[in-house]
Protein backbone atom coordinates (compact mmCIF):
# COMPACT_ATOMS: atom_id res chain seq x y z
CA UNK A 1 0.00 0.00 0.00
CA UNK A 2 1.19 3.30 -0.84
CA UNK A 3 0.64 7.05 0.69
CA UNK A 4 -1.54 9.06 -1.63
CA UNK A 5 -1.36 12.40 -0.10
CA UNK A 6 -0.97 13.89 2.73
CA UNK A 7 -1.90 17.64 4.57
CA UNK A 8 -1.19 19.49 7.40
CA UNK A 9 -3.49 20.34 10.38
CA UNK A 10 -3.73 23.91 11.35
CA UNK A 11 -1.73 25.44 14.04
CA UNK A 12 -4.32 25.55 16.96
CA UNK A 13 -5.86 21.83 16.49
CA UNK A 14 -5.52 19.90 18.84
CA UNK A 15 -2.21 17.85 17.97
CA UNK A 16 -0.41 16.91 14.70
CA UNK A 17 -3.10 15.14 12.50
CA UNK A 18 -2.05 13.95 8.52
CA UNK A 19 -4.59 13.30 6.30
CA UNK A 20 -3.56 10.10 4.40
CA UNK A 21 -5.64 7.72 2.78
CA UNK A 22 -4.75 4.17 1.14
CA UNK A 23 -5.02 2.81 -2.72
CA UNK A 24 -6.52 -0.45 -2.35
CA UNK A 25 -7.54 -3.23 -5.30
CA UNK A 26 -10.94 -3.16 -3.18
CA UNK A 27 -12.86 -0.05 -4.06
CA UNK A 28 -15.36 -0.44 -0.91
CA UNK A 29 -12.31 -0.78 1.64
CA UNK A 30 -10.43 2.57 0.04
CA UNK A 31 -13.92 4.21 0.35
CA UNK A 32 -14.53 2.78 3.75
CA UNK A 33 -10.71 4.09 4.61
CA UNK A 34 -11.58 7.63 3.28
CA UNK A 35 -14.87 7.88 5.20
CA UNK A 36 -13.75 6.83 8.38
CA UNK A 37 -10.98 9.39 8.34
CA UNK A 38 -13.08 12.52 7.01
CA UNK A 39 -15.72 11.73 10.05
CA UNK A 40 -12.56 11.26 12.44
CA UNK A 41 -11.49 14.81 11.32
CA UNK A 42 -14.45 16.57 11.21
CA UNK A 43 -15.21 15.86 14.65
CA UNK A 44 -11.64 17.17 15.80
CA UNK A 45 -12.03 20.38 14.28
CA UNK A 46 -15.39 21.31 14.88
CA UNK A 47 -14.12 21.14 19.08
CA UNK A 48 -11.89 24.18 17.84
CA UNK A 49 -13.83 25.96 14.58
CA UNK A 50 -15.03 28.48 16.92
CA UNK A 51 -11.70 29.66 18.09
CA UNK A 52 -9.81 28.78 14.47
CA UNK A 53 -8.71 31.72 12.82
CA UNK A 54 -10.32 32.46 8.89
CA UNK A 55 -7.25 30.84 7.60
CA UNK A 56 -7.96 28.03 9.68
CA UNK A 57 -11.74 27.95 8.26
CA UNK A 58 -10.74 28.04 4.92
CA UNK A 59 -7.97 25.50 5.84
CA UNK A 60 -10.65 22.92 6.82
CA UNK A 61 -12.52 23.93 3.97
CA UNK A 62 -10.11 22.85 1.48
CA UNK A 63 -9.82 19.56 3.16
CA UNK A 64 -13.54 19.21 2.90
CA UNK A 65 -13.50 19.45 -0.59
CA UNK A 66 -10.41 17.23 -1.07
CA UNK A 67 -12.22 14.40 0.81
CA UNK A 68 -15.28 14.77 -1.49
CA UNK A 69 -13.60 14.63 -4.81
CA UNK A 70 -11.91 11.41 -3.34
CA UNK A 71 -14.82 9.93 -2.53
CA UNK A 72 -16.42 10.96 -5.81
CA UNK A 73 -12.95 9.28 -7.53
CA UNK A 74 -13.49 6.04 -5.59
CA UNK A 75 -17.24 6.11 -6.16
CA UNK A 76 -16.52 6.31 -9.99
CA UNK A 77 -13.98 3.44 -10.02
CA UNK A 78 -16.83 1.25 -8.18
CA UNK A 79 -18.96 1.90 -10.88
CA UNK A 80 -16.48 0.77 -13.70
CA UNK A 81 -15.55 -1.88 -11.83
CA UNK A 82 -19.06 -3.25 -11.67
CA UNK A 83 -19.66 -2.84 -15.79
CA UNK A 84 -16.98 -5.07 -16.63
CA UNK A 85 -18.39 -7.41 -13.93
CA UNK A 86 -21.50 -7.82 -15.76
CA UNK A 87 -20.44 -7.72 -18.79
CA UNK A 88 -17.94 -10.25 -18.47
CA UNK A 89 -20.44 -12.33 -16.08
CA UNK A 90 -20.16 -16.13 -16.98
CA UNK A 91 -19.19 -15.32 -20.90
CA UNK A 92 -22.85 -14.23 -21.76
CA UNK A 93 -21.57 -12.13 -24.80
CA UNK A 94 -20.16 -14.88 -27.19
CA UNK A 95 -22.10 -14.48 -30.52
CA UNK A 96 -19.12 -14.05 -33.47
CA UNK A 97 -19.29 -11.28 -35.46
CA UNK A 98 -22.21 -12.25 -38.65
CA UNK A 99 -23.80 -14.75 -36.37
CA UNK A 100 -27.68 -15.00 -35.26
CA UNK A 101 -28.22 -13.32 -32.59
CA UNK A 102 -31.67 -13.47 -31.81
CA UNK A 103 -35.08 -15.01 -33.30
CA UNK A 104 -37.93 -17.05 -31.99
CA UNK A 105 -37.67 -19.12 -29.38
CA UNK A 106 -34.32 -18.20 -29.08
CA UNK A 107 -32.77 -19.69 -25.70
CA UNK A 108 -29.03 -18.74 -26.11
CA UNK A 109 -27.07 -15.62 -25.65
CA UNK A 110 -28.18 -12.15 -27.43
CA UNK A 111 -24.89 -10.14 -26.76
CA UNK A 112 -22.12 -9.88 -29.51
CA UNK A 113 -18.74 -10.82 -28.70
CA UNK A 114 -17.10 -8.03 -30.61
CA UNK A 115 -17.97 -4.67 -29.00
CA UNK A 116 -18.15 -2.85 -32.08
CA UNK A 117 -21.07 -4.97 -33.83
CA UNK A 118 -24.36 -5.31 -32.09
CA UNK A 119 -27.57 -7.44 -32.32
CA UNK A 120 -30.14 -6.36 -34.78
CA UNK A 121 -32.52 -7.33 -37.92
CA UNK A 122 -30.08 -8.52 -40.99
CA UNK A 123 -28.88 -5.56 -43.30
CA UNK A 124 -29.83 -7.94 -46.13
CA UNK A 125 -33.02 -8.02 -45.89
CA UNK A 126 -33.35 -11.53 -44.69
CA UNK A 127 -35.71 -12.21 -41.60
CA UNK A 128 -33.07 -12.85 -38.63
CA UNK A 129 -30.90 -11.17 -35.93
CA UNK A 130 -27.61 -11.10 -36.38
CA UNK A 131 -24.26 -9.53 -35.02
CA UNK A 132 -23.65 -6.70 -37.36
CA UNK A 133 -20.96 -3.74 -36.85
CA UNK A 134 -22.63 -0.83 -35.28
CA UNK A 135 -24.12 2.04 -37.31
CA UNK A 136 -22.03 5.13 -37.26
CA UNK A 137 -18.81 3.42 -36.15
CA UNK A 138 -16.75 4.97 -38.87
CA UNK A 139 -14.25 7.80 -39.16
CA UNK A 140 -15.61 11.01 -37.47
CA UNK A 141 -12.91 13.55 -38.78
CA UNK A 142 -13.49 17.06 -39.12
CA UNK A 143 -12.92 16.91 -42.78
CA UNK A 144 -13.09 13.14 -43.36
CA UNK A 145 -16.26 10.96 -44.50
CA UNK A 146 -18.55 12.10 -41.86
CA UNK A 147 -17.08 15.21 -40.68
CA UNK A 148 -18.20 18.95 -40.83
CA UNK A 149 -17.27 19.39 -44.44
CA UNK A 150 -17.72 15.30 -45.25
CA UNK A 151 -20.45 13.71 -47.33
CA UNK A 152 -22.12 12.83 -43.95
CA UNK A 153 -21.60 15.80 -41.83
CA UNK A 154 -23.15 19.21 -41.03
CA UNK A 155 -24.37 19.64 -44.43
CA UNK A 156 -24.94 16.06 -44.95
CA UNK A 157 -28.42 13.99 -44.28
CA UNK A 158 -28.49 13.30 -40.44
CA UNK A 159 -27.50 11.46 -37.68
CA UNK A 160 -24.11 10.02 -39.80
CA UNK A 161 -26.38 9.94 -43.11
CA UNK A 162 -24.34 9.70 -46.39
CA UNK A 163 -25.35 7.20 -49.28
CA UNK A 164 -25.45 3.68 -49.69
CA UNK A 165 -25.60 1.42 -52.50
CA UNK A 166 -28.75 -1.07 -53.19
CA UNK A 167 -29.75 -4.07 -50.34
CA UNK A 168 -27.66 -1.68 -47.95
CA UNK A 169 -29.16 -0.46 -44.90
CA UNK A 170 -30.72 3.20 -45.55
CA UNK A 171 -31.79 3.56 -41.12
CA UNK A 172 -30.82 7.04 -39.92
CA UNK A 173 -31.54 9.06 -42.84
CA UNK A 174 -28.84 7.67 -45.54
CA UNK A 175 -29.92 8.21 -48.38
CA UNK A 176 -29.74 5.70 -52.10
CA UNK A 177 -26.43 6.12 -54.54
CA UNK A 178 -28.67 5.55 -57.18
CA UNK A 179 -31.04 8.33 -57.85
CA UNK A 180 -33.20 5.91 -58.85
CA UNK A 181 -33.39 3.51 -56.09
CA UNK A 182 -35.66 4.15 -53.12
CA UNK A 183 -35.15 3.75 -49.51
CA UNK A 184 -38.09 1.16 -48.36
CA UNK A 185 -38.99 1.04 -44.48
CA UNK A 186 -39.26 -2.96 -43.12
CA UNK A 187 -39.80 -1.57 -39.53
CA UNK A 188 -39.26 1.28 -37.18
CA UNK A 189 -35.62 -0.23 -36.94
CA UNK A 190 -34.32 -0.90 -40.57
CA UNK A 191 -34.45 0.08 -43.91
CA UNK A 192 -33.05 -0.96 -47.20
CA UNK A 193 -31.70 0.77 -50.32
CA UNK A 194 -33.71 -1.14 -53.21
CA UNK A 195 -33.15 -0.62 -57.23
CA UNK A 196 -36.21 0.80 -59.12
CA UNK A 197 -37.05 -2.83 -60.82
CA UNK A 198 -36.45 -5.74 -58.46
CA UNK A 199 -34.85 -8.65 -60.11
CA UNK A 200 -36.71 -11.65 -61.43
CA UNK A 201 -38.36 -13.88 -58.02
CA UNK A 202 -37.22 -11.03 -55.59
CA UNK A 203 -38.62 -10.25 -51.89
CA UNK A 204 -41.02 -7.66 -52.68
CA UNK A 205 -42.93 -7.33 -49.32
CA UNK A 206 -43.31 -9.11 -45.78
CA UNK A 207 -45.84 -9.01 -43.60
CA UNK A 208 -45.12 -10.30 -39.91
CA UNK A 209 -44.23 -9.65 -36.08
CA UNK A 210 -41.25 -7.51 -37.31
CA UNK A 211 -41.53 -6.59 -40.18
CA UNK A 212 -44.40 -4.96 -42.31
CA UNK A 213 -43.84 -3.34 -46.09
CA UNK A 214 -44.55 -3.76 -49.75
CA UNK A 215 -42.50 -2.79 -52.56
CA UNK A 216 -44.46 -3.49 -55.65
CA UNK A 217 -41.72 -3.61 -58.54
CA UNK A 218 -40.96 -6.60 -59.67
CA UNK A 219 -40.15 -7.01 -63.69
CA UNK A 220 -43.16 -6.35 -65.89
CA UNK A 221 -44.31 -9.83 -66.74
CA UNK A 222 -43.86 -10.71 -63.31
CA UNK A 223 -46.05 -9.47 -60.01
CA UNK A 224 -45.85 -9.66 -56.48
CA UNK A 225 -47.74 -12.27 -54.84
CA UNK A 226 -47.98 -13.20 -51.14
CA UNK A 227 -45.90 -16.64 -49.94
CA UNK A 228 -46.90 -17.19 -46.39
CA UNK A 229 -45.58 -14.51 -44.52
CA UNK A 230 -43.19 -12.91 -47.26
CA UNK A 231 -44.43 -11.58 -50.93
CA UNK A 232 -42.64 -12.72 -54.07
CA UNK A 233 -41.93 -11.74 -57.52
CA UNK A 234 -43.68 -13.92 -59.30
CA UNK A 235 -45.20 -14.78 -62.89
CA UNK A 236 -48.07 -13.23 -63.98
CA UNK A 237 -50.62 -15.49 -66.02
CA UNK A 238 -52.83 -13.85 -69.03
CA UNK A 239 -55.47 -15.92 -70.67
CA UNK A 240 -54.14 -17.48 -74.14
CA UNK A 241 -55.85 -15.71 -77.37
CA UNK A 242 -55.89 -18.55 -79.09
CA UNK A 243 -55.15 -21.77 -79.35
CA UNK A 244 -52.64 -24.02 -82.20
CA UNK A 245 -54.44 -24.23 -85.38
CA UNK A 246 -55.83 -27.77 -85.79
CA UNK A 247 -58.46 -29.75 -88.38
CA UNK A 248 -61.69 -29.45 -86.86
CA UNK A 249 -62.72 -32.62 -89.32
CA UNK A 250 -60.00 -34.68 -88.01
CA UNK A 251 -60.53 -33.54 -84.21
CA UNK A 252 -62.95 -36.87 -82.74
CA UNK A 253 -61.75 -37.95 -79.77
CA UNK A 254 -64.40 -36.99 -76.67
CA UNK A 255 -63.78 -35.84 -73.43
CA UNK A 256 -61.46 -37.64 -70.67
CA UNK A 257 -60.75 -40.54 -73.84
CA UNK A 258 -57.38 -41.95 -74.61
CA UNK A 259 -56.14 -39.79 -77.68
CA UNK A 260 -52.09 -40.76 -78.08
CA UNK A 261 -49.94 -44.14 -76.93
CA UNK A 262 -48.52 -46.79 -78.04
CA UNK A 263 -49.26 -48.18 -81.86
CA UNK A 264 -52.08 -45.71 -81.22
CA UNK A 265 -53.29 -45.18 -85.46
CA UNK A 266 -56.78 -43.36 -84.62
CA UNK A 267 -56.85 -39.61 -84.36
CA UNK A 268 -55.04 -37.23 -81.65
CA UNK A 269 -57.13 -34.52 -81.61
CA UNK A 270 -60.09 -33.76 -78.98
CA UNK A 271 -63.82 -32.34 -80.66
CA UNK A 272 -63.33 -30.11 -77.69
CA UNK A 273 -61.37 -27.18 -78.36
CA UNK A 274 -61.48 -26.64 -74.83
CA UNK A 275 -59.54 -30.35 -74.54
CA UNK A 276 -56.13 -31.01 -75.18
CA UNK A 277 -54.49 -34.19 -75.95
CA UNK A 278 -51.64 -34.76 -73.27
CA UNK A 279 -50.29 -37.18 -70.50
CA UNK A 280 -52.99 -37.68 -67.99
CA UNK A 281 -53.07 -35.42 -64.79
CA UNK A 282 -53.97 -38.52 -62.33
CA UNK A 283 -50.65 -39.98 -63.41
CA UNK A 284 -51.76 -42.89 -65.24
CA UNK A 285 -49.34 -43.98 -67.96
CA UNK A 286 -51.70 -42.67 -70.89
CA UNK A 287 -52.68 -39.46 -72.74
CA UNK A 288 -55.94 -38.30 -72.84
CA UNK A 289 -58.13 -35.56 -73.94
CA UNK A 290 -58.03 -32.82 -70.79
CA UNK A 291 -59.33 -29.71 -70.29
CA UNK A 292 -57.03 -26.86 -71.11
CA UNK A 293 -55.01 -24.75 -68.94
CA UNK A 294 -55.70 -21.30 -70.13
CA UNK A 295 -52.63 -19.65 -68.57
CA UNK A 296 -50.08 -19.06 -69.66
CA UNK A 297 -46.76 -17.10 -67.92
CA UNK A 298 -46.22 -14.68 -71.25
CA UNK A 299 -48.04 -12.30 -73.18
CA UNK A 300 -47.98 -14.08 -76.39
CA UNK A 301 -48.57 -16.98 -77.73
CA UNK A 302 -46.77 -18.15 -81.51
CA UNK A 303 -48.10 -15.88 -83.99
CA UNK A 304 -51.03 -15.09 -86.08
CA UNK A 305 -49.88 -17.95 -88.70
CA UNK A 306 -49.84 -20.91 -86.41
CA UNK A 307 -52.73 -20.65 -84.63
CA UNK A 308 -56.66 -19.98 -85.13
CA UNK A 309 -59.69 -19.12 -82.87
CA UNK A 310 -61.61 -21.94 -81.20
CA UNK A 311 -65.28 -21.79 -83.17
CA UNK A 312 -68.24 -21.55 -80.65
CA UNK A 313 -66.44 -18.79 -79.25
CA UNK A 314 -68.14 -15.42 -77.35
CA UNK A 315 -66.68 -12.30 -78.85
CA UNK A 316 -66.12 -9.15 -76.66
CA UNK A 317 -64.93 -5.84 -77.29
CA UNK A 318 -62.15 -3.84 -75.70
CA UNK A 319 -62.93 -3.05 -71.80
CA UNK A 320 -65.68 -5.78 -72.11
CA UNK A 321 -66.35 -8.72 -69.37
CA UNK A 322 -64.28 -11.43 -70.86
CA UNK A 323 -64.26 -13.76 -67.65
CA UNK A 324 -66.18 -16.86 -69.74
CA UNK A 325 -64.71 -19.89 -70.27
CA UNK A 326 -65.26 -19.39 -73.97
CA UNK A 327 -65.04 -15.53 -73.93
CA UNK A 328 -62.50 -14.29 -76.69
CA UNK A 329 -61.64 -10.47 -77.11
CA UNK A 330 -63.07 -9.12 -80.45
CA UNK A 331 -60.06 -7.57 -81.85
CA UNK A 332 -56.92 -9.99 -81.92
CA UNK A 333 -54.19 -7.49 -80.39
CA UNK A 334 -56.58 -6.69 -76.95
CA UNK A 335 -56.03 -8.91 -74.05
CA UNK A 336 -58.10 -10.88 -72.14
CA UNK A 337 -56.21 -9.62 -68.40
CA UNK A 338 -57.13 -11.30 -65.19
CA UNK A 339 -58.21 -8.52 -62.58
CA UNK A 340 -59.38 -11.29 -59.91
CA UNK A 341 -60.35 -14.63 -59.53
CA UNK A 342 -63.65 -13.78 -60.79
CA UNK A 343 -63.60 -11.24 -63.46
CA UNK A 344 -60.79 -10.34 -66.47
CA UNK A 345 -61.04 -7.50 -68.61
CA UNK A 346 -60.24 -6.76 -72.41
CA UNK A 347 -57.59 -4.49 -73.02
CA UNK A 348 -56.02 -2.65 -76.13
CA UNK A 349 -52.60 -3.57 -76.66
CA UNK A 350 -51.47 -0.18 -75.72
CA UNK A 351 -53.34 1.60 -72.45
CA UNK A 352 -53.84 5.59 -72.98
CA UNK A 353 -52.27 8.28 -71.13
CA UNK A 354 -53.23 8.25 -67.26
CA UNK A 355 -55.07 4.80 -67.79
CA UNK A 356 -55.44 2.18 -65.43
CA UNK A 357 -52.41 -0.43 -65.42
CA UNK A 358 -52.94 -2.76 -61.95
CA UNK A 359 -54.43 -2.83 -58.97
CA UNK A 360 -53.04 -4.28 -55.48
CA UNK A 361 -56.20 -4.08 -52.97
CA UNK A 362 -56.47 -7.47 -51.69
CA UNK A 363 -59.22 -8.43 -54.27
CA UNK A 364 -57.99 -7.08 -57.48
CA UNK A 365 -54.38 -8.35 -57.91
CA UNK A 366 -53.30 -7.15 -61.47
CA UNK A 367 -50.64 -5.49 -63.50
CA UNK A 368 -51.00 -4.85 -66.84
CA UNK A 369 -48.18 -2.74 -67.54
CA UNK A 370 -48.61 -1.25 -71.40
CA UNK A 371 -48.74 1.94 -71.21
CA UNK A 372 -48.02 4.47 -74.12
CA UNK A 373 -44.65 5.69 -74.63
CA UNK A 374 -42.98 8.12 -72.46
CA UNK A 375 -45.29 6.65 -69.58
CA UNK A 376 -44.68 3.84 -67.02
CA UNK A 377 -46.91 2.30 -64.75
CA UNK A 378 -46.77 4.21 -61.20
CA UNK A 379 -48.24 3.04 -57.99
CA UNK A 380 -51.40 5.11 -57.19
CA UNK A 381 -51.95 4.15 -53.43
CA UNK A 382 -53.96 0.68 -54.27
CA UNK A 383 -53.75 1.68 -58.26
CA UNK A 384 -51.24 1.56 -60.42
CA UNK A 385 -51.46 4.43 -63.13
CA UNK A 386 -49.84 5.10 -66.72
CA UNK A 387 -47.72 8.53 -65.58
Amino acid sequence: MIPHACAAAPTNSPGPILFVWILSSNPTQTRGQALTFIASQSAIYAVDLKSSSSNTNMKIFALAVAAVATVSAVEASEQASIHLRIHDKGGSCTITNESQCNGQNWTASTCCADSNYECRWSDDGQNVQRCQKKKGSGTTGGTGTTGGTGTTGGTGTTGGGGTVGDWRDCSGGKKCKTASSVCVKYSNYYSQCKPATLPTGELCGQKDAANDWKYDKCPSNQKCTAKGTDFRCTNKKHRRKAIPQRDWDYCTITNESQCDGQNWSDSTCCADPNYECRWSDDGQNVQRCQAIDWYDGEYAVGTDNDKKEAPTKSYVDVWGDCSASDAVCTDSTNWCVQHSDSYWQCKPATLGNGELCGQHDGTNEWDYPMCPVGQTCQPLETDMRCA
